[in-house]
């Protein structure tokens, strides 16, 4: 269990130190969202098992009470989240009031992109374009009744 584990950990670190690496030198939330849901997709694109290892672990630490006993807690992921919120409260792209519901959407969108598309990087691609407009030009719905 403890080499489960400690494969866990080196895992997540490295995905997230990709993550730092290919925010580069953007100052932005939103550039450095980008640029983390690229770097997402060419590291689920060169090496899919490393989605498919982490998955397969939040979920076995659910199932298993053996694994649930030596469940690390993700302290590089929540200081990524940390540093995409504080950019964009420094940017005025997000008020600081608004910095918890961002995290809880970031958190949401790191570990669901690799959940939802283990099997379809043609699908992961098309998310992480959906998520790229919504973040530059917002989202409209058709509040229109549906007929019948």
């Amino acid at each position: 269990m403890e080499i489960f584990s400690a494969v866990e950990v080196e895992v997540r670190d490295y995905v997230y130190r990709r993550f730092a690496v290919a925010l580069g030198d953007q100052e932005t939330m939103i550039g450095k969202l980008e640029k983390m849901l690229e770097m997402a997709h060419a590291l689920h694109r060169d090496d899919p098992t490393l989605a498919k290892f982490l998955a397969s672990y939040r979920i076995d630490t659910r199932r298993v009470a053996e694994l649930r006993d030596v469940l690390h807690e993700s302290p590089i992921r929540d200081q990524f989240v940390s540093q995409l919120v504080t950019a964009g409260i420094a940017t005025g792209e997000i008020s600081e009031e608004s910095g918890p519901l961002v995290k809880g959407l970031m958190k949401t969108l790191t570990v669901g992109l690799t959940d939802a598309f283990l099997e379809d990087l043609e699908g992961q691609r098309l998310a992480i374009d959906g998520i790229k407009a919504v973040l530059r030009e917002g989202i409209a719905f058709d509040a229109q009744q549906p007929s019948g």
